[in-house]
């Protein structure tokens, strides 16, 4: 595994963490972007750019099913 890839892995469970937060603290709305993944090719983006994303919206994701189990529990 190389420095960029760890490097990667470490901004991105930051980020998510960071924006699983806000979620959590009753965010109506996040974004995510990249300046500039215009400049890269399909494969590039595949390898490099898609895998983090995804983790950080796996975060966001644990926290809105949470949110909805919990909010069914408090309703029943």
């Amino acid at each position: 595994m190389c420095s960029g890839t760890t490097a990667a892995a470490g901004h991105s469970a930051l980020l998510a963490g960071y924006v699983a937060a806000k979620v959590a603290a009753g965010a109506d709305v996040i974004q995510l972007f990249d300046s500039w993944v215009g400049t890269l090719s399909p494969t590039l983006y595949r390898d490099r750019v898609a895998p983090w994303s995804a983790a950080i919206l796996a975060a966001v994701l644990l926290v809105l099913a949470w949110r909805a189990i919990a909010g069914n529990r408090v309703r029943s």
